[in-house]
C-alpha cells in the first residue's frame, strides 16, 4: 500500500451520507472526514454503470473534513466515491470512502 493511503483509509463520506439515496444531481460537492489533511488528493466518482469516472480535488473544508467540487451528476445513478493516493505515489491506488445514488 502506498504510504499516502494511510490518510485515505480513515476517510469517510459525510455529505452526501454514505449510502444516501435521492441525492440531487446538482449537489455541487462531496465532503469526507479526514484527520490527516488530504488537501490536494483527487476524488473520483465512479458510476456503477461503468460510465466514465468524474472527479475533483479535495480541499480543506475544516480541521476534520475535506471537500471537492463535482459537476452535475447523472440521474438515477449510483456513484462510488474514492480518493486517490498523493505525494510519493500519485494516482496509483484508489481507496473507497463511500457511495450514494442520485435522484
Amino acid at each position: 500500500m502506498c504510504p499516502d493511503l494511510v490518510g485515505l483509509s480513515s476517510a469517510a463520506l459525510v455529505q452526501p451520507a454514505n449510502g444516501a439515496v435521492g441525492v440531487s444531481t446538482t449537489i455541487g460537492s462531496v465532503v469526507a472526514t479526514s484527520n490527516t489533511g488530504l488537501a490536494g488528493a483527487e476524488v473520483v466518482l465512479k458510476p456503477a454503470s461503468g460510465a466514465e469516472s468524474i472527479g475533483g480535488i479535495f480541499a480543506v473544508a475544516s480541521s476534520t473534513t475535506v471537500s471537492a467540487t463535482v459537476p452535475v451528476l447523472a440521474a438515477h445513478t449510483t456513484y462510488t466515491v474514492s480518493g486517490s493516493s498523493v505525494g510519493t505515489c500519485p494516482g496509483t491506488e484508489l481507496w473507497s470512502i463511500g457511495s450514494f445514488t442520485t435522484q
